[in-house]
């Protein structure tokens, strides 16, 4: 049950029903209910957490082991005030041991640093130490975190070395991998190695330390910036390590064999995995095949960054000629335009000329902008000159001048001449 809750949650009860079926009720221990409060822990189900710790204090199991995850429920139920209650009670307890105490400190630490209260995470390690009760672990690690979340390499660096030496097993790699990443980042890749140092040299007390954080380093020292100069500093990372290990990690050998691959160092890369043949380790890769391929694999790589360079600039040309054509209609159309408009005084006054004789229709026909609009540009094209009369305009005059004529009978003529004068 205490493996379970740590994958798979859902498994927890399923062991419990089972250890109660075959030993009885009375089976059922404070580390039990721990089980299963930290599975309904990790699925945030906080009241079926409330609900466990009732029960177990229904049953006479000791609870005083529980508090620290009841206080968890309250906080993320936002319920600080509770989870501070339960936190006192936990550590004021006459019977408490002072490694828990430290714990449920360093738990309450690392609540405050989730949240981003970098003061009283730090403020609540100081006030475990003040007590008399020396830091674990965990007190430590979140001292280095809370450096790192201020940009303190030094201080952090610091934190963390704190963390291994009061460890007795690898329990540290999470925080060691933030900071490797945070030196990373800060670019200061001579503060990295010199930490890199100090850590292999662990191995000798803490046996199980991981490659982790050697490979993000390895990496680093490997990209195309810093190959040149920093090269040698993955190769020394890589003998750095004593236990023979890292040739069947494929991981670390992969970085370390892309390093001389991104150099040009192919023979060296191919020494690499010949040597951890011959240890015996063989690895799927990287493998001589792997290096040998790794031409073609560049010559692809180019090839397609050729491709998408030279499809990038041809639609890059031919927008450059579609906002060109466009621009060159617009200046082709704007002489035309201007044109027309230097011509509409020259048509208005061939209009003027057609009916030099009629008066009330000259007159209809200024009233009427729109109809002579539609003449201009209809004859646009019309050259200046006097328009002879027809029968037909000598007949309408006449009957245009007469004044019982109504307005909306001389408006109506005035298209009758124009098309007369057509």
């Amino acid at each position: 049950m205490h493996r379970a809750f740590r994958s798979d949650p859902a498994d927890v009860e399923m062991y419990y029903k089972k250890l109660v079926a075959a030993h009885g009720e009375s089976s059922v221990t404070t580390t039990v209910v721990a089980a299963r409060m930290n599975a309904a822990r990790k699925t945030n189900d906080w009241v079926r957490v409330h609900e466990l710790a009732a029960e177990a204090e229904q049953q006479g199991i000791d609870t005083l082991p529980l508090q620290t995850i009841v206080m968890d429920a309250f906080w993320a139920q936002g319920d600080e005030a509770s989870a501070m209650r339960q936190f006192h009670a936990f550590v004021d307890a006459p019977s408490q041991r002072p490694l828990d105490i430290a714990r449920a400190y360093s738990w309450l630490a690392n609540l405050y640093l989730r949240g981003g209260r970098l003061t009283e995470a730090e403020a609540t390690i100081n006030a475990l130490e003040a007590r008399g009760v020396r830091t674990n672990p965990a007190a430590e690690a979140i001292r280095a975190r809370v450096a790192m979340a201020r940009g303190d390499l030094q201080a952090a660096t610091a934190g963390v070395r704190e963390t291994i030496r009061a460890s007795r097993r690898e329990t540290f790699t999470a925080v060691v991998t933030e900071l490797v990443h945070a030196y990373v980042a800060a670019k200061d890749l001579e503060g990295l190695h010199k930490f890199y140092k100090y850590y292999a040299g662990e191995y000798e007390r803490i046996h199980d330390l991981r490659f982790g954080p050697f490979v993000i380093g390895i990496q680093a020292y490997t990209t195309p910036e810093n190959i040149a100069q920093y090269l040698p500093y993955a190769e020394e990372v890589f003998e750095m390590i004593p236990i023979q290990g890292k040739y069947k990690n494929s991981a670390i050998l992969k970085a370390v064999v892309d390093g001389y691959l991104q150099a040009g160092k192919v023979e060296q890369a191919k020494a690499l995995v010949n040597t951890a043949s011959k240890k015996g380790f063989r690895v799927a890769v990287p493998s001589i095949e792997y290096i040998d391929n790794h031409s073609k694999r560049m010559a692809d790589r180019a090839a397609r960054e050729s491709a998408n360079a030279a499809t990038s600039a041809a639609h890059f040309a031919a927008t450059k000629v579609a906002i060109v054509a466009e621009t060159k209609v617009a200046d082709d159309a704007a002489p035309a335009v201007e044109a027309k408009a230097a011509d509409a005084p020259i048509v208005e006054k061939a209009a003027a000329a057609a009916a030099p004789d009629v008066e009330k229709p000259a007159a209809a026909a200024a009233e009427a902008p729109k109809a002579e609009v539609k003449i201009e540009e209809t004859n646009a094209e019309t050259p200046k000159a006097e328009v002879p009369k027809t029968e037909a305009t000598k007949t309408e005059a006449p009957a245009a001048a007469a004044p019982e004529v109504d307005a909306p009978k001389v408006t109506a003529g005035a298209p009758k001449a124009a098309a007369a004068q057509k």
